[in-house]
């Protein structure tokens, strides 16, 4: 993901912002299933990533039902909570700025 939030395409590798990105890992999406034949799934996470000397303001992605971003870990700032809810929430469309050559993850949580 670009900092604005929308899906990076070729072009913008070659950009000077290229040095942050996002990516939503969506463990809805699993091919396996359990030894009863359920199939699996996991959270939805969402890792940005920051190697540029400033900070990077990221826009958060859209919702992916009625719920919140939940920051798990951001280098700068160590653990926020490893599960379940946290004090650190945040709106799909908010801003999360992120401190320079550091890494966030967030997980999203439906209500």
């Amino acid at each position: 993901l670009r900092p604005d939030g929308k899906e990076m395409r070729g072009e913008d590798w070659g950009t000077a912002w290229a040095q942050c990105v996002g990516m939503q890992l969506d463990g809805r999406d699993m091919p396996d299933i359990d030894e009863r034949g359920k199939p699996q799934a996991d959270s939805v996470f969402l890792l940005l990533l920051n190697a540029y000397y400033d900070p990077i303001e990221f826009t958060l992605p859209a919702a992916l039902s009625t719920g919140k971003w939940h920051l798990r870990f951001d280098t700068s700032r160590g653990w926020a909570a490893p599960s379940g809810p946290t004090a650190s929430t945040h709106a799909p469309g908010s801003v999360y700025s992120l401190t320079d050559r550091a890494m966030a993850v967030f997980e999203w949580l439906a209500v």
